[in-house]
């Protein structure tokens, strides 16, 4: 309870940004908890400072592919992220260039947060995908036989 009032506080002080924070579950002392924003203008960004309102954009929901959630020990969850890029490459046939559309999945991106941020995180994304990009297309899945 003390920690959503410290999150309350600090809220309060800062510049809106427009979306959701949720934390991140760090493993051990090398990989920290990190804070991440879901938001119609950030897409899904990394927080790099909060009182500065400084973010970078992990990725667009127009290039989420898929999100899949698995529910680890202890009401922590594995989310996995996988993120398409499109590029433009372009085949030389006879003087003319013809340019046609390639798509690249990169390796999903695993995140561990507590299991009902991870299962809110999850919505989130998809309802934006579906909101800004295709409205019937699942992008959310999860593990069989996990609620």
């Amino acid at each position: 309870m003390q920690g959503k009032l410290q999150y309350m506080r600090v809220l309060n002080d800062l510049p809106p940004f427009g979306g959701i924070l949720f934390q991140t579950v760090g493993l051990d002392e090398k990989q920290s908890a990190t804070t991440l924003l879901v938001g119609p203008r950030h897409g899904i960004s990394h927080v790099i400072d909060l009182k500065n309102n400084l973010t970078t954009v992990l990725a667009e929901f127009s290039r989420v592919a898929k999100i899949q959630l698995y529910r680890e020990s202890q009401g922590v969850a594995r989310v996995e992220l996988t993120i398409h890029e499109a590029k433009n490459k372009s085949l030389i046939t006879l003087s003319k260039c013809i340019f046609f559309s390639c798509t690249t999945f990169y390796e999903p991106l695993v995140l561990l947060m507590e299991w009902p941020d991870a299962s809110n995180f999850a919505c989130l994304i998809s309802g934006y995908y579906k909101l800004f990009v295709d409205p019937k297309r699942n992008i959310y899945f999860r593990a069989p036989g996990q609620s």
